[in-house]
């Protein structure tokens, strides 16, 4: 009766033992490309072989085989999380290296013919902290790498400004520029975070690059908005009326600086893109000079306008915008009918006699 128990004993210990060192053989064989799609499978059938070993009768715990049984259970155990580690789609082949690197072993994982067999090889259980360490890092970096990929570089791909025609030629920045300059700031921010994260290492100089370019480019939108600003309030001033008659010198200037202006907003109509607008030589290279040319002829203009409040004080009435308008139509009085009122508190209109059209017959 002994020995049948005995044997009855041996009959479940060597059977799962068999059962084990069978299935970990076909799991060595298993295509490193099929690995992720069975490897939650794996680690739940060895969850079972550990449950199946403790339950084994106590008198077998004393024999070897069930140690090996036991040893071999428990190191798959902790195998498998490595293996799904690296097995996620997070894992590059700069984490390869590094698990080369580290265990001091080749692993093949570049081969079509690469199978899990090649990596258990490796004794990653040496190295177990370091694994964790390296598929923790490569999630964290996969997530880093798309929102730098997908979220902000992809933005500029397409992210095009709106430019505003007047008499059919393109001539203003218009339509959601402050959309873009928050969202170029927005990404700035989220690109500086992101050179301060440990994980960053193999996105640093992208990082840095991309950085250092929306810095610029916003820079660019900055002082091209301004030089639209000084250009927009000129260009009626100075393109045609009588203020640019009465000041040949200055509209000569302005009229330079008028065509250029116009050449970089029809090269920017044509380019569309951000990026592309924001980097291109002419624009670059011109802004600080029109910039300082406009200044010019807005001071210029305000010397002038000072100079006819000086002859005329009710002139000091009026707004910097009237004052221009009333300048710059006055070959045509019945155009500055709306701004008498401004001049003078009585009048809100007058009579200009039909012949003489200078002088006033009427004042209502």
């Amino acid at each position: 009766m002994k020995t049948d128990e005995e044997i009855t004993l041996l009959d479940k210990l060597y059977g799962l033992y068999q059962k084990v060192k069978t299935t970990i053989g076909l799991w060595n064989d298993t295509p490193w490309n099929e690995v992720q799609s069975q490897v939650a499978q794996m680690m739940e059938t060895t969850e079972n072989f550990q449950r199946d070993c403790l339950r084994l009768p106590g008198q077998l715990k004393k024999w070897l085989t069930y140690t090996k049984l036991k040893d071999e259970i428990e190191d798959m155990m902790e195998l498998l999380p490595l293996v799904e580690g690296l097995a996620k789609d997070s894992i590059r082949d700069r984490h390869w290296e590094e698990v080369i690197e580290l265990s001091k072993h080749d692993i093949p994982f570049q081969s079509e013919t690469f199978v899990l067999k090649q990596l258990l090889d490796a004794n990653l259980l040496h190295i177990k902290e370091d694994v964790e360490d390296l598929a923790v890092n490569a999630d964290n970096q996969l997530k880093l790498e798309r929102q730098l990929r997908n979220d902000i570089s992809a933005y500029y791909d397409h992210r095009e400004l709106t430019i505003t025609a007047a008499n059919g030629v393109p001539s203003m920045i218009g339509g959601d520029i402050g959309e873009i300059q928050t969202d170029i700031e927005d990404h700035i921010n989220q690109l500086n975070q992101m050179a301060v994260m440990r994980y960053v290492g193999p996105f640093k100089n992208e990082v840095m690059e991309k950085m250092g370019l929306l810095s610029t480019v916003l820079d660019t939108i900055e002082k091209w908005l301004k030089v639209q600003s000084y250009w927009y309030n000129l260009v009626n001033v100075f393109i045609g009326g009588d203020i640019a008659k009465a000041m040949p010198q200055v509209a000569q200037k302005f009229l330079k600086v008028h065509k250029l202006w116009l050449k970089i907003m029809e090269r920017a109509n044509e380019q569309r893109n951000v990026i592309t607008c924001c980097t291109n030589d002419i624009l670059t290279s011109q802004l600080g000079g029109l910039q300082f040319d406009l200044e010019f002829c807005q001071k210029q203009l305000e010397g002038y306008l000072e100079g006819k409040r000086g002859l005329f004080p009710r002139f000091y009435f009026c707004s910097g915008q009237d004052l221009l308008k009333i300048l710059s139509l006055g070959s045509d009085p019945e155009k500055v009918q709306d701004d008498f009122e401004k001049l003078y508190a009585g009048i809100q209109m007058v009579t200009f006699d039909e012949e003489d059209r200078r002088a006033i017959i009427k004042i209502h």
